[in-house]
């Protein structure tokens, strides 16, 4: 199920951005709505990365999984990679 949604190009990128995005979200919103928008951004980060652990397999041994690299400053050959070992996870 998680190779149909492409869950490997993405997920990692997103359990980096969507933390800081909630935190704009829970800080631009009313008092009173704070506590349960930190809570949903909390478990949508949560159910992601239960997936990461479902998905990783440690009997491929050393090196990463799940990785993922896109060109950031190209003219210097600068990536921004993740990857996920098992330490890490």
């Amino acid at each position: 199920m998680l190779n149909a949604l492409a869950y490997e190009s993405w997920v990692l990128h997103a359990l980096i951005w969507l933390p800081l995005l909630g935190m704009v979200h829970v800080l631009w919103a009313a008092e009173d709505r704070a506590k349960e928008l930190a809570l949903g951004w909390s478990l949508v980060v949560f159910v992601l990365s239960v997936g990461l652990w479902w998905a990783y397999d440690p009997d491929l041994g050393g090196g990463y999984q799940l990785s993922s690299s896109l060109p950031w400053i190209e003219a210097w050959g600068v990536n921004y990679a993740l990857g996920l070992d098992g330490i890490s996870l």
